[in-house]
């Protein structure tokens, strides 16, 4: 039995509505923007180990 993984990060930050993120391949090249929301200067999402191509581990958090 495979068990999955997820969980909501909130980073606080300033400039959190100017905010993308995106799932990275372990190569550290983009695979995906992530959907993303601002709440009271608080940017969320939800890491998820499962993507629809495979394993995500890693995110990077940027400003476009």
């Amino acid at each position: 039995m495979h068990s999955r993984l997820s969980g909501t990060v909130s980073v606080k930050n300033s400039n959190a509505a100017q905010l993308k993120v995106w799932a990275l391949a372990t190569s550290g090249k983009r695979l995906a923007e992530v959907p993303a929301t601002v709440a009271d200067g608080c940017l969320q999402f939800t890491a998820d180990v499962a993507g629809p191509n495979g394993a995500r581990m890693l995110y990077e958090i940027a400003v476009p």
